[in-house]
């Protein structure tokens, strides 16, 4: 088995791929849904089974959708703080690396973000690099809007999708 561009821990996944090799011909896909279905928890389905036609390495962008609760402070107001925050000219941020932590300006890759107020919460929805050759994690943004806005914040995070560098999306 293998997964392509695994999910951090605390990050849930809507639409994720795993690269399974049988060792024989065995049963057809649609048979394969039905009793991987029956093995794995009600709320982890099995939506298809498919030849791959993507190779993970090929992977280049994934997209998120981020969920603050701003915790008694106005989503509208915060909302505007936040995106003035990812406007900014430059946004540096620890990243950790093989060889440490560097200072990382994630500015540059925050080209596909998008930030509303949705229901008294602040929603933050972002294409980043994910792949060998780039990947900036969504915990980066968060951890820079509470740097730099001052804030404790929770959020929950979401993967929707994964891309090639041409953002079609991962088959």
């Amino acid at each position: 088995m293998t997964f392509a561009l695994p999910l951090s821990l605390g990050v849930a996944g809507e639409r994720e791929s795993v690269d399974i090799k049988l060792e024989d011909d065995g049963p057809s896909n649609e048979e394969l849904v039905v009793r991987l279905n029956e093995a794995l928890p009600n709320d982890l389905p099995v939506l298809a089974v498919t030849e791959p036609v993507m190779k993970p390495g090929k992977i280049a962008y994934a997209s998120f959708v981020m969920l603050i609760d701003p915790e008694g402070r106005d989503a509208d107001t915060l909302a505007k703080e936040v995106t003035g925050l990812f406007r900014r000219e430059s946004l540096v941020v620890p990243k950790h690396t093989k060889s440490g932590f560097v200072d990382f300006d994630i500015r540059p890759y925050l080209d596909r973000v998008e930030v509303l107020p949705i229901e008294g919460k602040v929603e933050i929805r972002a294409v980043l690099p994910a792949g060998s050759e780039m990947n900036i994690n969504p915990h980066l943004l968060l951890e820079a809007v509470q740097r730099e806005l001052g804030l404790e914040l929770y959020a929950q995070i979401r993967r929707t999708n994964l891309y090639d560098g041409q953002f079609h999306e991962f088959q």
